[in-house]
């Protein structure tokens, strides 16, 4: 091989690889892009998507809607940032909202590149260690799949890793305000999208920036105080968005069961759910290392790292292993419960591995060539877990046609219900699948709830809108669900349709033929 050639691959490869990669995420997010938003976690994609959909039809507020548990129709978490985006790119284009979520959401994950090539600027690092870090992000079968749903989890670890790298100018002896400036800015930001990806990630970097200072001066003094202050300013934002959203809440009957103080319970949980070793093992070494890091292959590559790097990059990398494990240890029952949860660390787990890669691979000889066959392994072995499983759920077919018993019901109440009604959606916890795909303001009901609602008129719990349908997804409190029947049945026109498991009231309605084209008509009671 001639040597200009060989210089040229040994230089370029990294970029060849991560942008094959990600043309095929590319491909792949546009080519499923029209797919419902319903193939996994159902319950927060179309819960971020009625706030952008609500967004459209009735204009932007900081307390903005997420009509789906009832009147008031308020309910604000994050700060809608991810949402607001989407919302504003769909009505500007008149485009469909599903495809834009996912491909906003896509969009971010690619605009990772920018500030991971930021970061490894300011370390010093050698270039082609964001192409790998690149390359492994977008094989990875955690943000291939989660990075083109319509959720705000490459928006947070976008914002997040941008903060970072200015962080990292603040360890300067004097840095300079625009630094300071760009820090404060987009660390806000990763707080107010998802403070729990933002939060243990700052709280790493406010530790290395103000550790370096006092290393630098040998202790602590006034001169680390304004960096300090920087890093406060996301804080205080943060805590003052969940201030707001805790006295919205606090109106709400269900609200007040999603406050902080509330939700920092479940979030965080006890210190014996960090003592099941099955669920740790399950999640750190089955879900997390072996489909998106190289199982042995990328564990044995970071433990070289740590060994025959030099030392500096030797902390990096010790560095990414906690950014990696601080969100996982403080907020372990949600990594565990939901599969997209460690999509907010994963990120630095990859970056150790590619900063380990690139690290072995100066150590001369045919070093390089081993760093090329494993970097390419671990890409090849994130693809084959995949296509093994994620593959399945993004393509599968999910329509009303095919007898989805979502787009059916939301199917059926969009074309028998007035525009401006409101429904009451029973069987289904409080996702937000049939209030989104119906486009109707919802009252959708937990099942420990459901006593305390049958007793209740629901024109109340719908702010005076019309009752347009009630739909039971399942018949598991039969007796309850055809006593609610009998008390809005008082139309002789009223009809009570069985799906084959599932039922929906509809006043008015003598017949109905659903969109897979069975044609129903009214029973008595559920069954």
């Amino acid at each position: 091989m001639p040597l200009d050639l060989q210089t040229r691959l040994k230089s370029q490869w990294a970029l060849v690889l991560a942008v094959a990669v990600g043309a095929f995420a590319t491909w792949f997010a546009f080519r499923y892009a029209r797919q419902p938003i319903l193939e996994q976690d159902a319950f927060r994609q179309t819960l971020t998507a009625l706030t952008s959909y609500w967004m459209i039809e009735e204009g932007w507020s900081f307390s903005y809607q997420t009509p789906v548990v009832g009147y008031p129709w308020k309910l604000p978490f994050e700060f809608p940032l991810y949402q607001s985006v989407v919302a504003l790119v769909a009505w500007a284009g008149q485009w469909p909202l599903e495809p834009v979520g996912r491909l906003v959401s896509f969009g971010f994950l690619l605009g990772c590149a920018w500030p991971a090539a930021a970061i490894a600027t300011r370390l010093k690092v050698p270039r082609e260690t964001t192409w790998i870090f690149c390359a492994l992000v977008w094989s990875s079968p955690l943000y291939l799949f989660w990075g083109r749903t319509f959720l705000i989890e490459t928006t947070a670890v976008f914002f997040t890793l941008a903060a970072m790298a200015f962080a990292l100018d603040l360890r300067e002896p004097f840095p300079r305000w625009q630094s300071a400036f760009a820090f404060a800015l987009f660390a806000s930001l990763a707080m107010l999208q998802k403070n729990v990806t933002a939060a243990p990630a700052l709280m790493v970097m406010a530790l290395v920036a103000i550790g370096t200072h006092v290393r630098r001066d040998a202790r602590f003094s006034w001169r680390q105080s304004p960096v300090l202050a920087v890093f406060l300013v996301p804080v205080a934002i943060g805590l003052a968005w969940t201030w707001y959203t805790d006295s919205i809440k606090a109106g709400h009957f269900f609200g007040r069961l999603w406050t902080s103080r509330e939700a920092l319970a479940l979030y965080v949980g006890s210190f014996s759910d960090r003592l099941d070793l099955k669920a740790a093992r399950d999640l750190i070494l089955e879900r997390i290392v072996a489909q998106n890091a190289g199982g042995i292959i990328g564990m044995m590559v970071v433990a070289a790292g740590l060994l025959v790097a030099e030392r500096r990059t030797r902390g990096i990398i010790a560095i990414c292993i906690v950014l990696f494990f601080v969100p996982i240890t403080l907020f372990f029952p949600q990594h565990v419960k939901w599969d997209y949860y460690p999509a907010s660390c994963v990120v630095f787990l990859l970056g150790a591995i590619a900063l380990s890669l690139v690290a072995l691979g100066r150590k001369g000889g045919s070093a390089h060539v081993l760093v090329l066959i494993a970097t390419t392994l671990i890409v090849g072995l994130n693809s084959w877990h995949f296509r093994i499983g994620y593959w399945n759920d993004a393509t599968r077919n999910i329509s009303a046609e095919s007898s989805n018993r979502t787009l059916l019901v939301a199917d059926a109440i969009r074309r028998h219900t007035p525009q401006d009604s409101a429904i009451v959606v029973f069987g289904l916890s409080w996702s937000s699948e049939v209030a989104f795909y119906s486009q109707r303001k919802a009252l959708t009901v937990e099942e420990p709830l459901e006593a305390y609602i049958e007793q209740q008129n629901f024109r109340n719990l719908l702010g005076g809108k019309q009752l347009g349908a009630i739909a039971f997804l399942s018949s598991r409190n039969r007796e309850r669900y055809n006593r609610i029947v009998q008390k809005y049945s008082d139309e002789s026109t009223s009809g009570l349709f069985d799906g084959g498991g599932w039922y929906i009231w509809l006043p008015n309605v003598a017949s109905l033929r659903l969109a897979d084209g069975r044609q129903l008509f009214p029973v008595d009671q559920i069954n």
